[in-house]
């Protein structure tokens, strides 16, 4: 069945806070946005159904089809690339997101993989994903970014053409989780990027928190400053039905992108 994009209409009443670019809602049975546009993705395997303060997106077969979401960004300044200025990434993304049964790692490969976006062609991919049970290889999250050319100092000193750390995390069914990214670039022309979780909706204040883990890039000038090069439409939010996801319910909640680090991330 051929995926059908159903352009829901976006009120730009939604005020964006502090150092917000870019901001995504869900209230009184309404998509909400600033800064950009939101496209549900429709299917017959995959129901979309806008709640308060969320967006429930339920698989109802595992017959190979779309679901969920799509932004388009009103211009680069509103979408990740908007954290990019003089040479350096500095910002945030926040978002809430509820499941109906845990991820582990006997969960399917991505079926936790609401932040994907960027060209590693012209500049930088980022995935946060879910990596289920790999040979070696240890934790339920996996952080990557990556780029088509070997631009990575890697831990050993080799070039390499992605980084990627772990982080053994599991989320429990129906329990609102915050996730928050944070992007600082080091004098020294580092890109550290930091993941910090909070369950059932609390705030974030990362100050006195521990992060789930922690990614130091070391790569050319040149490519910092072209950042992640995002696409005006991402598909961070996209879900694909799929053998082993039937009867998944996942919840996505308040979607924000921030030009500089908040001193706190407020909850739900």
């Amino acid at each position: 069945m051929k995926t059908l994009l159903m352009l829901i209409p976006v009120f730009f009443c939604a005020l964006m806070q502090g150092n917000e670019i870019f901001r995504l809602d869900f209230r009184n049975g309404k998509i909400q946005a600033a800064g950009g546009t939101v496209a549900v993705i429709k299917s017959g395997s995959v129901e979309n159904t806008v709640e308060d303060h969320a967006l429930l997106t339920r698989i109802k077969d595992e017959k190979k089809e779309r679901g969920g979401f799509r932004i388009r960004f009103l211009s680069p300044g509103n979408s990740p690339d908007g954290m990019v200025r003089n040479g350096t990434i500095n910002g945030a993304i926040d978002f809430f997101v509820r499941y109906n049964r845990a991820i582990d790692a006997n969960s399917p490969i991505g079926v936790f993989r609401v932040i994907d976006f960027g060209s590693p062609k012209d500049g930088m991919r980022l995935a946060l994903y879910n990596s289920g049970a790999r040979k070696n290889m240890r934790g339920e999250l996996w952080l990557d970014l990556f780029c088509s050319d070997p631009v990575f100092k890697g831990e050993n000193g080799k070039m390499t053409k992605i980084l990627r750390k772990s982080a053994n995390y599991i989320l429990k069914p129906d329990v609102l989780y915050h996730f928050a990214l944070l992007f600082e670039t080091t004098k020294e022309k580092k890109l550290v990027i930091s993941l910090y979780a909070a369950e059932n909706g609390a705030e974030i204040a990362y100050a006195s928190a521990k992060p789930l883990l922690r990614m130091m890039a070391e790569l050319p000038p040149e490519k910092l400053a072209k950042g992640f090069q995002c696409r005006p439409v991402i598909h961070s939010f996209t879900v694909v039905s799929a053998p082993g996801f039937g009867g998944l319910e996942r919840r996505v909640g308040r979607f924000a992108i921030y030009d500089q680090i908040p001193p706190v991330f407020p909850g739900i």
